[in-house]
């Protein structure tokens, strides 16, 4: 699993690093209400979107523009209303705490002692959500857009 996915649960919860403040619901990109109502259940995602750069296992900067699919109950974040959430990537648990401020989801995780704080742009409509986050440090500077389903 690369490291992309791997954030799937920071974007989520997948969790997942960006932008917006504001108060306890918004619009979210393209229009959908992000809100404790609309978030709170068991997600599955569809498909993630990088875009962007990363660095390969021998340091050498590559251009990303890929997206990989992916079949109901592999990848999945359930958000419960007492602000918790756990997030499951290919049978990897995940757990965490999350809050909404203006249209931006923020999680909050400890995985092998580190804890991680990010917040993905979120727009939800019905049963279907986008959540996009910015990625970028030393060995990255990538656009992660992910689909999921309710």
């Amino acid at each position: 699993m690369n490291k992309a996915n791997v954030w799937v649960a920071g974007c989520l919860g997948l969790g997942m690093l960006l932008m917006a403040c504001g108060g306890d619901s918004a619009t979210g990109p393209g229009g959908g209400g992000l809100s404790e109502a609309t978030l709170v259940g068991k997600w599955n995602v569809t498909s993630v979107n990088n875009k962007g750069w990363e660095n390969d296992d021998n340091g050498v900067k590559k251009n990303v523009d890929s997206t990989d699919t992916f079949p109901a109950g592999i990848y999945t974040a359930e958000y419960k209303s007492d602000k918790t959430y756990t997030m499951n990537l290919g049978g990897f648990a995940v757990n965490g705490t999350w809050s909404i401020k203006g249209d931006s989801l923020i999680t909050i995780s400890t995985v092998f002692g580190f804890t991680d704080t990010s917040s993905s742009l979120a727009s939800i409509s019905g049963n279907s959500g986008t959540f996009i986050s910015h990625e970028v440090d030393s060995d990255q500077d990538l656009i992660v857009t992910t689909k999921a389903t309710k």
